[in-house]
């Protein structure tokens, strides 16, 4: 996350309408973003979700991330 940002990452998997999971981890927590057609539909990390999650996600400067194309996301709450 040095090298790109959250807010970055979000905006590159809605403009290229990207289905998948987007796993960040930071320090030892691990946040996830579910895509469907290019939106954010659920997002978790810790014991938050939705918004509250995609908040906490959006503050972390470091960490690492992996993106998984057309995993479908357990229920939506974004």
């Amino acid at each position: 996350l040095t090298d790109i940002s959250v807010m970055d990452l979000i905006q590159l998997n809605c403009q290229n309408k990207k289905q998948g999971l987007l796993t960040i981890t930071h320090d030892d927590l691990q946040g996830q973003l579910y895509f469907l057609e290019g939106n954010v539909v659920h997002a978790a990390v810790e014991n938050l979700e939705g918004k509250e999650a995609v908040y906490k996600i959006l503050n972390w400067e470091t960490g690492a991330f992996n993106f998984e194309a057309d995993v479908k996301p357990e229920k939506t709450t974004y």
